[in-house]
C-alpha cells in the first residue's frame, strides 16, 4: 500500500497480509491462549532478539542460545505452536 493510504503518510510502503488457519487443525483453548501470549511477547519489540522478548519463558521452554539470538520473524509458526503446547502443559500441571 502506498504511503498516501495513511495519515500521516509514512516514508515506507506497506503491505496487507491475509492469514488463514490451516484446515483440520484443532488447537485447544489453553494452547491458543498460550500461543497468543507467546507470539505477542515475541513480537512486542520487533528488532529485539528472543532473549529480550521471551525472558519469562526462556527457562520454561529451555531455549538454546541459538534460538535466543534469533528474532521473532525468524521462527516458524510450527515452532511457536510447539512452544505454546509446552506452555499450556506447564500451566495445566
Amino acid at each position: 500500500m502506498p504511503p498516501s493510504a495513511f495519515e500521516p503518510p509514512p516514508k515506507v510502503n506497506s503491505a496487507v497480509i491475509a492469514m488463514y488457519p490451516k484446515k483440520n487443525q484443532v488447537i485447544e483453548p489453553a494452547v491458543w491462549s498460550a500461543l497468543e501470549s507467546l507470539v505477542g511477547k515475541a513480537f512486542s519489540q520487533r528488532r529485539k532478539v528472543l532473549a529480550n522478548n521471551l525472558g519469562e519463558y526462556k527457562d520454561l521452554l529451555q531455549l538454546d542460545q541459538t534460538t535466543l539470538r534469533a528474532r521473532a520473524q525468524e521462527i516458524s509458526g510450527e515452532q511457536y505452536l510447539y512452544w505454546a503446547r509446552q506452555l499450556a502443559q506447564v500451566k495445566l500441571e
